[in-house]
């Protein structure tokens, strides 16, 4: 009886999201086991990357596996988000030059195709009256105080329209 690993299991994992991902291998089924299915699947992937095909996993085969499946897991993951609003108490105010004035700018300008109580905001970075007016009508149809001040709850309601209407695939500008 063939002894059950766990790298081997770990290996043929990669190997099935690398076939499952378009890789021209064969399908393997994780067991722990290497067994002739994996063989064919390392052979076949060392064939397609410049490897010598033996059926066998060294250190470079091994490694290269692992690249093939973290490049795969990469290309599927979501991107990395950023954390534009610095604090909880943090308060956008009229004056303020900022890379958050931007991000609701250009925020505000893109809801304003499907607000049409807005007009156009201009992204400058810098948070003037006209930005002010523009956050204050958000804010009143967004059940909010019409501050015209962008605190958390505001950019929370704002960042939420956005991601909804905004980076909808039906949404035209």
């Amino acid at each position: 009886m063939k002894e059950y690993r766990n790298d081997v299991k770990t290996l043929q994992m990669w190997l099935s999201a690398l076939h499952c991902a378009g890789e021209n291998i064969p399908a393997v089924t994780p067991t722990g086991i290497y067994n002739d299915m994996t063989a064919e699947a390392v052979s076949a992937f060392q064939s397609a990357h410049g490897i010598e095909p033996t059926g066998v996993v060294d250190f470079d085969t091994w490694n290269a596996i692992k690249s093939a499946y973290e490049d795969v897991c990469a290309a599927r993951s979501a991107p990395v988000g950023a954390r534009i609003f610095p604090s909880s108490s943090y308060v956008l105010t009229v004056g303020e030059k900022s890379d958050v004035a931007l991000c609701v700018q250009m925020m505000l300008s893109a809801l304003c195709v499907a607000y049409d109580e807005f007009d156009d905001v201009i992204g400058s970075g810098v948070y003037d009256e006209k930005t002010a007016d523009c956050v204050r009508e958000f804010q009143k149809i967004n059940g909010l105080a019409p501050t015209g001040e962008v605190d958390k709850a505001t950019w929370d309601r704002l960042a939420w329209n956005y991601n909804t209407f905004a980076n909808h695939p039906g949404y035209v500008s």
